[in-house]
């Protein structure tokens, strides 16, 4: 479906099975092809900064119009699963105790009562 095969290859999954986001739609692989959309491959390392006009990844920097961050592959597990640790906040507070129904961030990615704790995944607002 994507035409040009460097991109192509770049996005087929070089590692074990589930462990790379999949496309549940069917427009998805497509888009590609498009003239205005490009992937950027970080080759599995970090995005160096983001800026007001955009991202700078493998010493490039990246005009953007729209970032779409993927942070994580793995959701409906406990956070301490996915983290390999439970982190402790003020007071003795465990995160898993806290995050019990379900994950509540401090303006999307602080938690109250757990100072330098950042994370860095959308969670959903409690009901």
């Amino acid at each position: 479906m994507v035409q040009d095969p460097a991109t192509a290859e770049a996005l087929k999954p070089w590692y074990r099975q589930l462990c790379k986001r999949q496309c549940f739609h069917d427009d998805y692989l497509e888009a590609f092809n498009r003239p205005n959309v490009h992937l950027v491959d970080t080759d599995g390392q970090v995005m160096e900064r983001i800026d007001t006009m955009g991202a700078w990844a493998g010493g490039q920097h990246h005009h953007l119009n729209c970032l779409i961050s993927a942070s994580g592959f793995e959701f409906g597990t406990p956070y301490e699963r996915r983290s390999g640790f439970d982190p402790v906040g003020r007071h003795g507070v465990a995160l898993s105790k806290v995050w019990a129904d379900g994950m509540v961030p401090l303006h999307g990615l602080h938690v109250h009562g757990f100072p330098n704790l950042f994370v860095t995944r959308r969670a959903r607002r409690p009901t």
